[in-house]
């Protein structure tokens, strides 16, 4: 029986690794141009069914860079709002209102982003605290510059208090 003869198709010779790479690569950028799978094969002389299994073997290998790359975003965010809340979290503790908001607001971030914040009485759902509400800290103006004005310190200024 000769080649060919009896539906039976001529074996193509296994393409190198760098072939094989080149022409996944060419697959991939005609899939995401919009081609069929059987204009792909028949471009490439592939199968339908070939250029199905590079596509999802490529897609495969692009979600696990994408993971890669989420990881080490993940990795300077994290680092970036501890070093954010480093730096205010002495100022807080000493009474700055301003950076007790920040404060509050990175360890609220942070807790969604670890999935600490459930249904029962985590504070979701509750308004953030503007800087710039009015029972916020007073205006420069209304304290002495050396002088740190706590929300509380302020609302008592307000209402006559102590």
């Amino acid at each position: 029986m000769a080649e060919g003869e009896g539906g039976s198709t001529p074996r193509r010779p296994t393409p190198s690794r760098a072939e094989r790479a080149k022409r996944d690569a060419q697959v991939l950028q005609l899939w995401l141009a919009g081609h069929s799978y059987r204009a792909i094969g028949d471009s490439l002389g592939m199968s339908h069914t070939n250029v199905d299994k590079v596509v999802r073997r490529e897609m495969a290998k692009a979600e696990k860079r994408r993971d890669a790359l989420a990881d080490e975003a993940l990795g300077v965010f994290i680092e970036r709002s501890e070093a954010l809340f480093a730096a205010h979290f002495k100022h807080a503790l000493k009474g700055d209102y301003r950076s007790s908001v920040i404060c509050d607001r990175v360890m609220a971030r942070q807790a969604r982003l670890y999935g600490l914040m459930g249904d029962g009485g985590s504070g979701a759902g509750r308004r953030p605290i503007e800087p710039d509400e009015p029972d916020g800290p007073l205006d420069e103006g209304e304290a002495d510059s050396d002088e740190v004005v706590t929300k509380l310190d302020g609302w008592r200024r307000r209402s006559g208090g102590a």
